[in-house]
């Protein structure tokens, strides 16, 4: 008897061991789970957050365009930085330099200084040290006044 009950008694403990370690291993599965949750909430939000901010640029770049279009000399040299540095659109030195060269003949101190970048580092134009002075002291004229 004493055989038979030790053996239901360890087998009772057997039984409680396992369903405790089915137990952690349900926490286990929850915290994981809630953590994945968590990630994938994560990864959406930053998703959410680009995409406004690429709308965003897109709008900032789309007003810049118009303007520029009608001859406003800062948003010209607003669309040669985005060029010059690709940012929201392919980046491409030449096409930077035209709108610099706009910008500086528009009178944009600010595209001045980076026709003067160009033709420095031969960025879309060939380099020129002479025009690169030209626009670097009208620049800096125009922003001492």
């Amino acid at each position: 008897e004493k055989k038979r009950q030790a053996e239901i008694a360890r087998q009772k403990a057997l039984e409680e061991e396992r369903k405790r370690q089915a137990e952690i291993a349900r926490q286990k599965a929850i915290e994981e789970e809630k953590k994945r949750q968590e990630e994938l909430a994560r990864r959406r939000a930053e998703e959410e957050k680009r995409r406004k901010e690429k709308e965003e640029l897109d709008r900032q770049i789309d007003s810049h365009y118009a303007k520029a279009l009608q001859g406003d000399a800062y948003s010209q040299y607003c669309i040669g930085w985005y060029y010059f540095n690709g940012v929201g659109v392919t980046k491409s030195y030449e096409e930077a330099f035209s709108w610099f060269e706009k910008s500086a003949k528009g009178g944009c101190a600010e595209g001045m200084e980076k026709l003067g970048d160009c033709y420095y580092e031969g960025k879309g134009v060939s380099r020129n040290f002479s025009l690169a002075n030209k626009w670097y002291t009208k620049a800096a004229k125009l922003q001492n006044k």
